[in-house]
């Protein structure tokens, strides 16, 4: 009884059976192949994939504030480059509760037009593309600029 041979599906529908037609069709050896992962495939530990989110927000955390914090200490450096009055620097301190303020009105509309994973994107995209622009910046226009930007985008990561 242990060599059993598989059992046989039906060899024809009832269709095929009043045309006089069918197909003998025997079970294959080996793994069934269905249109849903198998149990195999599922079967992951609870951290795999996780790790990876979670060292992301990690890290995404610790840059949050720099941009904020870095423009103060080289300030003369950056007015070497860009004349920058008591009004420029004024304006540029500003921008940082500013930026805050309106990421907290406008990140959840965003988030809910194009959902919360692309806001992360967008807010990692603009926190890479707004320091470059910021030193790049030839003029106090694109140096606002970009900090608006960077501002931005830590503003929608922090929402």
């Amino acid at each position: 009884m242990a060599d059993a041979a598989p059992a046989e599906l039906p060899t024809h529908s009832l269709g095929e059976r009043k045309a006089g037609i069918g197909i003998a069709l025997k079970r294959r050896k080996g793994p069934r192949v269905t249109a849903f992962p198998s149990a195999a495939v599922r079967a992951r530990p609870r951290w795999s994939g996780r790790t990876a989110a979670v060292l992301g927000i990690v890290l995404l955390a610790l840059n949050l504030r720099t941009a904020v914090a870095v423009l103060s200490p080289i300030v003369s450096y950056v007015s070497a480059d860009i004349p920058l009055d008591g009004l420029g620097i004024g304006l540029l301190g500003t921008l940082a509760p500013l930026a805050f303020a309106a990421s907290g009105f406008v990140a959840p509309v965003v988030a809910r037009r194009i959902g919360m994973e692309a806001v992360i994107v967008l807010a990692c995209v603009a926190m890479v593309v707004g320091p470059v622009v910021r030193a790049l910046a030839p003029t106090y226009l694109v140096l606002v600029g970009g900090s608006v930007v960077t501002l931005a985008g830590m503003g929608l990561a922090n929402i």
